[in-house]
């Protein structure tokens, strides 16, 4: 099953660009205005942004960071990933690595297990002919092609959006302790 990532779409595409209009994240987004409109409001009343007649900027990185955790908490809970044991490197071109495993791509956890891997449908076959029974359990969600637009290459590894991976470290709650440290380093 697919993730409900709509308002995900949003706000990755703020965190990449954040000075931008709605009628532009309607356009990256693919969404409809009218609900991209409503979000909008949603994350100012939050005091992430400021929207003046259309034109967005993101004021507080840190804020909308835990708005996106709030909601991919739910999307967490509501999609069954796919759970698959891999050995990281037989999979890195194919995957961003985040979450749990993101954090061990960045050096702060001993172990990817139990880890994020984000994968387009496309490249199922390949992830699936590259499963081990040695190797450590991942949670494989399906998502859009956009979250592959933004990415960062650590160590070889493929990493998200540091918007997503911050979410995704949130959301799983297990090294929330860390997260100071790492927004720091990702985003500065």
């Amino acid at each position: 099953m697919k993730a409900p990532i709509s308002r995900e779409l949003v706000y990755l595409s703020l965190w990449e660009n954040p000075e931008t209009r709605i009628a532009r994240l309607v356009e990256v987004t693919g969404l409809p205005y009218a609900y991209v409109h409503r979000l909008i409001r949603r994350i100012e009343e939050r005091g992430a942004i400021v929207n003046i007649s259309g034109h967005v900027r993101l004021i507080d990185k840190r804020t909308l960071l835990h708005i996106w955790a709030e909601d991919k908490r739910r999307i967490l809970t509501i999609v069954r990933p796919f759970r698959i044991e891999l050995l990281p490197y037989s999979v890195r071109d194919a995957v961003l690595f985040s979450g749990t495993a993101g954090m061990w791509v960045l050096g702060k956890t001993a172990t990817p297990a139990g880890g994020i891997l984000y994968i387009k449908e496309s490249d199922l076959e390949d992830v699936i002919k590259a499963r081990n029974p040695e190797g450590y359990p991942f949670l494989l969600y399906f998502y859009s092609d956009l979250f592959f637009k933004w990415t960062v290459e650590r160590r070889g590894f493929k990493l998200p959006s540091p918007g997503l991976l911050l979410a995704d470290i949130l959301a799983q709650g297990e090294y929330s302790r860390h997260f100071e440290e790492l927004c720091d380093m990702l985003v500065g």
